[in-house]
C-alpha cells in the first residue's frame, strides 16, 4: 500500500477550499477516516473486481480502499459536484488509474457492481435500496455507520451477514441474494 498518497490524500482533504470534509486535522482525517476505511480491506476477496463506493463525499472509503487494491476498479459517486471535483483533481494530480469518481446519484448509476461501500449516508434501509440494483447477486455491500446506529438485517435483497464494531465506526456487511 502506498503510504505517501495514503499522506497526502489527507493532507488534500485537511486543505480543501470545498467543505469535503467536517475534519480538518490530518492526523484526525486519518485516524477517523482514512484508518477505518482501511479497517474493511479483509472483506474483499479476489472475486470483487469493480466496486462502487457511494455518497463517497471526500472519497472514503473507497480512495484508500482503491490505494490498497490498484487491480480493482472503483467507481466513486456523490450528488455533490464540488466534491467530486476536488476528488477528480487528487485523481489527476497523482496518476490513480483505477479510480474514476463521477457526479451522480447512486440510484442512477448504470452497471453492475461485485461490491459496494457506503459511509455516513444516513438510514440503512434507505441506502439497501440505493444500490439495490447495483450490485450482483453473491455482491456484498459494506455500510459504515455511527457505533450506536441500528442497522437493517435485510432489504433490497441484500441480507445483513455481519456486525462488527471498530473504534470509530460500525462495519454492517450485507450480502446480495
Amino acid at each position: 500500500m502506498n503510504e505517501t498518497l495514503l499522506d497526502r490524500f489527507s493532507e488534500h482533504i485537511s486543505r480543501s477550499p470545498v467543505n469535503i470534509s467536517s475534519l480538518k486535522d490530518k492526523q484526525e482525517i486519518y485516524k477517523k477516516l482514512i484508518l477505518p476505511s482501511l479497517e474493511l480491506v479483509k472483506y474483499f476477496s479476489g472475486s470483487h473486481r469493480e466496486i462502487l463506493d457511494g455518497g463517497t463525499g471526500a472519497g472514503i472509503p473507497g480512495l484508500p480502499l482503491a490505494l490498497a487494491f490498484p487491480n480493482k476498479v472503483f467507481k466513486l459517486v456523490d450528488s455533490v459536484g464540488k466534491k467530486v471535483s476536488v476528488l477528480n483533481e487528487f485523481i489527476r494530480e497523482n496518476g490513480i488509474s483505477n479510480v474514476e469518481a463521477r457526479h451522480i446519484r447512486i440510484e442512477d448509476i448504470a452497471g453492475v457492481f461485485d461490491a459496494g461501500t457506503a459511509r455516513a449516508l444516513g438510514d440503512s434501509f434507505r441506502i439497501l435500496k440505493w444500490f439495490g440494483r447495483s450490485i450482483r447477486k453473491g455482491g456484498i455491500l459494506i455500510i459504515q455507520t455511527g457505533l450506536n446506529k441500528e442497522v437493517a438485517r435485510e432489504g433490497s435483497g441484500f441480507t445483513l451477514v455481519y456486525e462488527e464494531l471498530t473504534k470509530e465506526v460500525k462495519n454492517a456487511i450485507y450480502e446480495k441474494k
